[in-house]
């Protein structure tokens, strides 16, 4: 069975998958991470975990996701930090191209995602998608169980963080 815990404390390649508004306590960090992938978050997910503090190895961040949120979020980064996006022509990714800050590269969503499924929503029109998660050196994951065992570890962290606090 994967060990989320193993694979969080020792990946090269840390994936994000769905990060939605959940806050990320200044205990989690990514001590052996030299790459952050980034995939479908929200702004706010990309503000919270995309900071020197969750990643103090970083060399290179994939970034899947939508705009986000900040148009110099790179700042926060040494210049020598790389950001990679897929070939796709979307504003944020642009940008940052032409900023030089980034690159573009044709295999960068066949590298970490397989096996798309349609979610039909509620509403008309309301279709999203998932997909399991190829994790670099750790296999193939469904990416709706990523998504849970993550924030779990998560709220693990932030919950030893507090119970440190009070004692």
């Amino acid at each position: 069975m994967f060990d989320i815990s193993k694979y969080l404390t020792t990946a090269k390649n840390v994936v994000i998958y769905k990060l939605d508004s959940q806050k990320i306590a200044s205990t989690v960090q990514f001590q052996t991470a030299e790459i952050a992938t980034v995939i479908n978050c929200t702004p706010r997910g990309v503000f919270e975990i995309l900071t020197p503090n969750t990643f103090p190895n970083i060399t290179a961040i994939h970034y899947l996701s939508a705009h986000p949120g900040q148009d110099a979020i790179y700042e926060r980064f040494p210049k020598h930090v790389r950001w990679c996006f897929p070939n796709k022509n979307y504003q944020f990714y642009d940008a940052m191209v032409e900023l030089g800050r980034g690159q573009k590269y044709q295999t960068l969503i066949d590298k970490y995602l397989t096996n798309k499924r349609i979610v039909d929503g509620a509403a008309p029109f309301d279709i999203s998608y998932n997909f399991d998660l190829i994790l670099p050196g750790y296999g193939t994951q469904d990416g709706e169980d990523y998504k849970r065992r993550f924030e779990a570890y998560c709220q693990k962290k932030e919950k030893e963080l507090i119970d440190a606090e009070l004692y």
